[in-house]
């Protein structure tokens, strides 16, 4: 699956998903919506998480006005949101090493 995209709706919804084209559309796989939080601040939220997981979800291109890539750094944010394998924070992983285990 490719790299995530910002797919701009005609209702003004700004969606975060990885996508593959269909006859029928776009096909959203994760689909979050972007939420501006005030300043620069930004926050991912599940977009229609009343729907069944496993449930195809297609957007019409009519209703898309545009997509683009996402920054870098709002792919990690994605990843990490939508990821079913919790990783802990970079800075508490090191080499376990002679004497750092404990019984």
């Amino acid at each position: 699956m490719a790299d995530p995209k910002i797919i701009r709706l005609t209702t003004g919804e700004e969606i975060l998903s990885k996508v593959e084209k269909t006859d029928a559309g776009l096909s959203l796989v994760d689909p979050v919506i972007l939420v501006p939080t005030g300043g620069k601040g930004l926050a991912l939220a599940p977009w229609l998480p009343y729907r069944a997981e496993d449930s195809e979800l297609v957007i019409k291109e009519q209703n898309i006005v545009f997509t683009t890539d996402p920054h870098p750094d709002l792919i990690k944010e994605y990843t990490a949101a939508t990821s079913k394998i919790i990783t802990p924070p970079s800075d508490i992983v090191g080499v376990v090493g002679p004497g750092m285990i404990t019984e």
